[in-house]
């Protein structure tokens, strides 16, 4: 595959080439480019975030009336 130099100068600066393959419109990008962005950004939290997570759940909820028994 012959890529013009404007095409190979944009891949060397990271960003991706869009190119035509038999009718098919791909991407091409530089494989640490792809590799970063295909890097999940979702990462679960830990037992303190949770534990400080659960803790302003409850300052929310205190005073609103849920935790009493009810009367009736």
């Amino acid at each position: 595959m012959e890529l013009t130099i404007e095409q190979q100068q944009a891949i060397q600066g990271g960003q991706a080439v869009r190119i035509d393959v038999s009718g098919a419109e791909c991407i091409i990008v530089r494989k640490d480019v792809y590799d970063r962005a295909s890097q999940p950004d979702y990462e679960p939290w830990s037992a303190i975030e949770m534990d400080l997570l659960a803790a302003e759940a409850i300052d929310l909820l205190k005073d609103d009336g849920f935790d009493e028994l009810d009367d009736a």
